[in-house]
């Protein structure tokens, strides 16, 4: 089975640049608000989807390791941004080019997500404290793990190597012909890509057919990473660092 279901990823992308797109009439880099934040921040993670794309197809795992960790801290960033003040200070330092750690984004958009549900009346998925808590512990599970991709550690640094021979294939010729599946899901980051659009569909003015679509793309997704999961997962040595 292929490591990712191409086709149909290259078609939610084409979709997501359309919702992307719906935005740009609204917004000016004279006027530094959020709604000009999401529409870089997430023009970032569509360029990176398609950067993915081309590292997978071509063997190279570990590097795709590196841009998986920048695409979830662009998520969390803007996710941020989607439910903070046009006037608050981290968008402030933001548009002057500040770094706003990740992790320091990461509770700060936990605790305000907590905050809004709680004072919602509108109940979803997310509405109970167990599952905002699953939610977080798995985006922080993603995070550690596209984090070993991005520090030199030992497994991730050797992924190229022969154990054997001990030679290094550069180019990854050799390595996109194994059979062992990388760790990390494209279509798991994907669905949270759809689910970072959902959340801001009021931003990008997403009508309710856009809407269920991108909904029912998740489900397709869902279904691809269940059956990756069981056709390679369980009969291959996987290359996670441990």
């Amino acid at each position: 089975m292929a490591i990712a279901n191409f086709p149909l990823i290259n078609t939610i992308l084409s979709e997501l640049e359309q919702v992307h797109k719906n935005i740009k009439g609204d917004i000016s880099l004279q006027r530094k608000d959020k709604k000009l934040a999401l529409y870089i921040l997430t023009g970032r993670i569509l360029t990176h989807c398609y950067a993915i794309n081309n590292l997978l197809l071509n063997g190279f795992f570990g590097e795709t390791g590196v841009i998986f960790r920048s695409v979830y801290e662009t998520i969390f960033t803007a996710e941020y941004f989607n439910i903070t003040d046009d006037d608050s200070e981290d968008l402030r330092k933001w548009f002057n080019d500040e770094i706003i750690k990740p992790g320091k984004v990461r509770k700060k958009q936990y605790n305000m997500l907590k905050n809004m549900l709680e004072r919602s009346n509108i109940k979803t998925e997310l509405s109970s404290p167990d599952n905002l808590n699953k939610y977080r512990k798995s985006i922080d599970e993603l995070y550690r793990i596209a984090s070993k991709y991005t520090h030199p550690t030992y497994k991730i640094s050797k992924i190229n190597m022969h154990h054997y021979y001990l030679e290094f294939d550069y180019a990854c010729k050799e390595i996109k012909k194994d059979t062992s599946p990388p760790p990390y899901s494209f279509e798991q980051l994907i669905i949270t890509i759809i689910n970072m659009f959902c959340m801001c569909k009021d931003t990008f003015k997403m009508d309710k057919t856009t809407y269920d679509k991108l909904r029912e793309n998740v489900e397709l997704l869902d279904s691809h990473t269940q059956q990756y999961k069981s056709d390679n997962l369980g009969n291959s040595p996987p290359l996670t660092p441990s």
